[in-house]
């Protein structure tokens, strides 16, 4: 296998440093006048019941049964204030075309099962909010501000998973209120 020269290198860099600053969106709240029986996204808020404590159980797919699944998006932010950092960080340059994606992402998500237990190795980092933080600290004149993703990634599944046992209900928040902030 051939070695690459230095600016096949700094292209792939480039590249990674792209899919790095890229958030995912998170999917569109579903009005509740039209929430389809199998597929709800809603924002919860304190004040009302976990959807794995209130959902009934879906209706069966033929003769199949079928349970929920719940995406948990976790430090909902608004993309535009990536963008905020980013210039702070970076020179701007005027002759750079400059349009911002809107929109809603999530610092990280994970899966919930029916019975309000974390998934195994479903947790889902954000490289974006990742990136960003690396921006500060180290910075880009530190010449591995971008690695190390993959290391953060696999840390953050492996803490969830531990936590895998706590049931998310009620209780749950009360023995242990501060937990997701934590996270």
């Amino acid at each position: 296998m051939s070695q690459m020269s230095p600016a096949q290198q700094r292209i792939l860099d480039y590249w990674w440093m792209l899919e790095l600053f890229s958030p995912q969106p998170l999917p569109k709240l579903t009005p509740r006048s039209t929430r389809p029986e199998d597929r709800q996204v809603v924002a919860w808020t304190s004040d009302a019941p976990l959807p794995w404590d209130s959902l009934p159980e879906p209706r069966p797919m033929g003769n199949t049964p079928r349970e929920w699944r719940h995406t948990v998006y976790l430090g909902v932010y608004k993309v535009e204030d990536t963008y905020e950092v980013m210039h702070w960080v970076f020179a701007d340059d005027p002759d750079a075309y400059d349009e911002r994606p809107g929109g809603r992402s999530a610092c990280a998500g994970v899966l919930v099962g029916h019975d309000g237990k974390l998934i195994g190795d479903t947790a889902t980092l954000s490289s974006c909010l990742w990136a960003v933080g690396r921006l500060l600290h180290p910075g880009p004149r530190d010449p591995s501000w971008m690695s190390g993703f993959e290391a953060a990634q696999e840390s953050f599944v492996e803490a969830l998973d531990e936590l895998g046992a706590v049931v998310w209900s009620r209780r749950a928040r009360t023995r242990f209120p501060g937990w997701a902030r934590r996270i």
